[in-house]
């Protein structure tokens, strides 16, 4: 997507790079600064657990947020659940050099959101 915005060829390898390393500041300092954020302003969602019990994940996240609305809501989550709840999701292949440098330079992240490389 960034060459067609740009005049000049972005260095992709430089890109990857900045990317991950991003990734690793931005990441490391909401982990250090997570437990700052007050109860009832942040919850969170693990992926795999929202796919797999949609309306529980949904009902633990309006309570840990003190929302009082999910009953009024409940009947509309489930019918856009019965709509859209089988939709297979893509799969992206990665090569083993990618994934590798990946879990070095995020290992940290996996290792706090108890996830294997």
């Amino acid at each position: 997507v960034l060459p067609r915005y740009t005049y000049q060829r972005p260095d992709e390898e430089k890109i990857e790079e900045n990317m991950m390393d991003l990734y690793v500041r931005m990441y490391r300092k909401f982990l250090k600064e997570r437990e700052e954020i007050p109860d009832g302003n942040f919850s969170e969602v693990k992926y795999e657990d929202l796919t797999k019990r949609p309306v529980q994940e949904l009902r633990r996240v309006y309570k840990e947020l003190g929302l009082k609305t999910f009953k009024q809501y409940n009947e509309t989550i489930r019918k856009y659940i019965e709509k859209y709840g089988n939709i297979k999701t893509s799969k992206y292949q990665m090569d083993e050099e990618i994934k590798s440098k990946i879990y070095k330079k995020w290992a940290f992240a996996f290792d706090a959101f108890g996830y294997e490389p």
